[in-house]
């Protein structure tokens, strides 16, 4: 079973382009769903959450092709 996540650089660079408030609610609304399992709507704003519902979706994107990537290479061997 692979739980493996990848928090790319696209992820990374458009948390870093977000104002101080939002950028800080996203980071820990990521960091409490994706390590603890929490309900990241728990912690946001309206705005928050559409902001966070755009991440998450990079991050489940990037990963899914990472992993294609890896099955795809690993067959090949």
């Amino acid at each position: 079973m692979n739980n493996s996540i990848l928090i790319s650089p696209r992820v990374i660079d458009t948390i870093k382009s977000l104002p101080t408030e939002e950028r800080e609610a996203i980071a820990s609304a990521l960091a409490a769903e994706l390590i603890l399992g929490k309900d990241p709507d728990d912690s946001l704003n309206s705005f928050q959450s559409v902001l966070y519902s755009m991440v998450r979706f990079y991050v489940k994107h990037d990963t899914e092709r990472m992993n294609r990537m890896l099955f795809e290479f690993g067959s090949r061997q």
